[in-house]
């Protein structure tokens, strides 16, 4: 199935139609003095690079032997050089408006290859239009993110080197999956010129390998592995090169100061937000010093979520199994709650709360007290739905693997963050959105093909009762 002509218009002209409209704040600019434009984080120190560099295609040589345009940060960048030295010399010379223009084109390329990725791993027009208008709302996704942020051409080159990403990623994934050659090239291309424009893109042979590795079996050896996995090794030694170069070139290169513990909280915090506040803690060691802690006191909560989609589920299959009037919602709900009552009486906060007593009835007791208060507190019961619907988005990733590039696509949203484990801020985590909006709409396809096949019959004798 191909999109046809009318809807890839239409593709692209919804998608960038909502992303002007709800990012429309970039056009506040045009009133900025130079002042005020100088004084947002980061633009000064590249106009200082922009008058160091008076001849572009002569002066513009020592961005390939050494560091880039933005002074004061070590970074081998020479293709982002190139666009922040185009669009201060736009800015000094048409005015500020015209730069913020370009960040609305490098952001409405991005959506729409949202749209392109979700295409290829669905195969579905709606998801595909799903990704490429979800990933429009970015701004509402990273907190801090300011209203006019297309306008701060800083950003500019994590657009860019992320549409250079995707497109990579789309050309690499139709050239396995199909076996048309002519997009392995255009993938190298992307490929090279992504990892001239920041240091992200170095993360781009992982994501062929979760291409080749997870999709074999979708494959049906178009492409044969051995052929898949030596374009991945190739790109490995690609990175390798590039990296080594840059340790010639630059004295002392950014690198990320990763720590161990970073490798546990760090993915949990972007990819289960949800779970962070209640697994992870800061606690203070001593004065002014804090440092995170694995497990709080109130880490009981995923687990009691986990009990939750463990029960629904043992209620679902039971149903479908022997559609016995005892395994109903109702009957399956009170072993449900005995159960999450036995594991907050034996592992939850029960002896935190002032007079409990620790026998085993009364704790039995505290914890069934504390289900039915606990999720009206502290927007609990929101929180323990949205964690035990994410068991069931994570178990729905492992039970399609085989007929969906299901793992592909959560694949892809680990990696999109592996970069930036060391740093905080809206401008860092901006890219990883484009892959949520393809992860979103593959758990919307994978929970209406389950509750479509799986369901089990809605009514008052065949469910609840």
């Amino acid at each position: 199935m191909e999109m046809k002509n009318w809807e890839k218009i239409l593709l692209v002209v919804s998608t960038v139609v909502l992303a002007f409209i709800l990012n429309a704040g970039f056009l506040k600019v045009e009133g900025y003095t130079t002042g005020k434009i100088l004084s947002m984080n980061d633009i000064a120190s590249i106009k200082l690079g922009y008058e160091q560099t008076p001849n572009l295609l002569i002066d513009g040589l020592r961005w390939w032997r050494g560091e880039w345009i933005q002074v004061g940060i070590a970074a081998f960048r020479p293709v982002s050089s190139y666009l922040y030295w185009l669009e201060t010399h736009l800015w000094l010379h048409q005015g500020f408006i015209w730069t913020a223009w370009i960040g609305f084109v490098l952001f409405s390329v991005n959506c729409l290859l949202s749209g392109v990725l979700a295409w290829q791993l669905t195969q579905s027009k709606i998801c595909a239009f799903g990704a490429a208008i979800l990933a429009t709302t970015v701004r509402f996704h990273n907190p801090g993110q300011p209203d006019i942020w297309l306008g701060w051409y800083p950003v500019h080159q994590d657009l860019m080197m992320n549409a250079l990403m995707l497109g990579g990623i789309a050309s690499f994934y139709q050239w396995f999956s199909t076996g048309e050659r002519k997009w392995l090239p255009l993938s190298w291309v992307l490929f090279i010129v992504g990892s001239l424009s920041k240091e992200h893109v170095y993360v781009f042979p992982l994501f062929a390998t979760v291409i080749v590795v997870f999709g074999q079996r979708r494959n049906k050896k178009q492409i044969p592995l051995k052929s898949a996995l030596g374009q991945v090794a190739l790109m490995f030694l690609t990175i390798i090169g590039l990296w080594v170069y840059r340790a010639e070139v630059i004295d002392h290169p950014r690198n990320p100061s990763l720590k161990w513990n970073q490798l546990i909280y760090k993915p949990g915090i972007f990819l289960f937000s949800e779970f962070a506040g209640y697994l992870f803690q800061r606690i203070q060691v001593k004065t002014g010093v804090y440092k995170e802690v694995f497990l709080s006191k109130d880490s009981w909560m995923p687990g009691l979520s986990l009990v939750f989609f463990v029960g629904i589920g043992a209620t679902v299959k039971l149903r479908q199994k022997f559609q016995n009037r005892w395994v109903s919602l109702p009957v399956c709900s009170m072993v449900i709650m005995l159960i999450t009552a036995g594991f907050l009486g034996t592992y939850g906060p029960i002896s935190d709360i002032p007079g409990a007593v620790n026998t085993f009835d009364q704790r039995i007791v505290t914890a069934i007290m504390t289900i039915l208060d606990h999720p009206f507190a502290k927007e609990g019961l929101r929180m323990v739905i949205w964690m035990t619907m994410t068991f069931y988005f994570l178990y729905l990733l492992w039970m399609y693997r085989r007929d969906y590039p299901s793992l592909e696509a959560f694949g892809f949203l680990y990696l999109a963050y592996l970069p930036v484990l060391d740093y905080i801020g809206w401008h860092y985590t901006t890219p990883a959105w484009f892959v949520w909006s393809v992860y979103w709409v593959m758990i919307w396809k994978l929970v209406y093909t389950n509750l479509a096949v799986k369901a089990p019959p809605i009514g008052r004798r065949s469910f609840f009762c």
